[in-house]
């Protein structure tokens, strides 16, 4: 059969089986009857068909482990999110997530007020001495994403530090809520890693937390006289002085007391 176009350079070809090579560019035409070019056309369809028949497999698996790994990482059946749990004193409510025997908030704080009315400053500067809250990032705009960060004496107004679980000290939150002491972070943590992490689920508790369907650690980023790490890091206050539980990209409070760091409160 004759060739309609060059193969060289695209020619249009005279529909005559004699002509041997390309008028325009002088290319040669394989012969039909030439074994090796029947042999290259017969390999090279053979390997469009296996590029084919792996890709098919290749989407196959990948359906198909997607499913396992749905099926794996179930959340525990003890757990669940609880919607609009708390409303604090501005009238902002807060979705929360049951892990074990806790029940914490899934969301950054973002009240501008105690339980008791009394207002919380919008800081401008540092202080270790002056309840202070932050925007992240000095933008009110992202208020409503990541909470708002405050300081130590904001956290715990005028509360101790405490060391118990449950920690007994409100502080910022709402009623019926508590500041989280570490060992209350602690027991989370280990609750986490028995129940996920060790299923398969994630590859570490950092990868829970940060999940949208568990904890949602908003990466509200942090203050220190300056903002910084917005969309890239989270640091959560405790109620225990010096805490430092193992909580990968969760910081406690071995730090100035000046920090603006998130929030997130434990149901009494």
């Amino acid at each position: 059969m004759a060739l309609s176009e060059c193969p060289e350079c695209g020619c249009p070809l005279p529909q005559d089986e004699n002509v041997k090579t390309c008028p325009e560019c002088g290319y040669a035409f394989p012969q039909a009857d030439d074994e090796s070019f029947q042999d290259k056309k017969k390999n090279k369809n053979k390997l469009i068909w296996i590029i084919l028949v792996i890709l098919g497999v290749a989407g196959i698996i990948a359906v198909v482990c997607g499913l396992l790994k749905s099926k794996k990482c179930s959340r525990p059946a003890g757990d669940y999110i609880i919607e609009n749990a708390v409303t604090d004193i501005d009238g902002n409510t807060y979705d929360a997530v049951k892990l074990g025997d806790q029940v914490w908030m899934a969301e950054n704080l973002r009240t501008t007020r105690y339980a008791d009315s009394t207002t919380i400053s919008l800081g401008s500067d540092t202080s270790s001495t002056t309840a202070y809250r932050y925007s992240p990032d000095d933008n009110n705009s992202n208020v409503a994403t990541y909470g708002y960060l405050y300081n130590w004496p904001a956290v715990m107004h005028n509360s101790s530090s405490s060391e118990s679980n449950p920690s007994g000290v409100q502080g910022i939150c709402p009623t019926g809520w508590h500041v989280p002491s570490c060992a209350e972070w602690e027991q989370m943590e280990d609750y986490v890693e028995s129940n996920y992490k060790n299923e398969g689920c994630r590859e570490n508790v950092a990868m829970v937390l940060a999940s949208t369907t568990d904890f949602s650690a908003a990466l509200a980023g942090y203050y220190t006289g300056g903002f910084v790490e917005l969309g890239n890091d989270v640091n959560f206050w405790s109620a225990t002085k010096g805490c430092n539980p193992n909580l990968y990209f969760l910081i406690g409070l071995d730090v100035d007391e000046y920090y603006g760091f998130s929030v997130r409160c434990l149901r009494d």
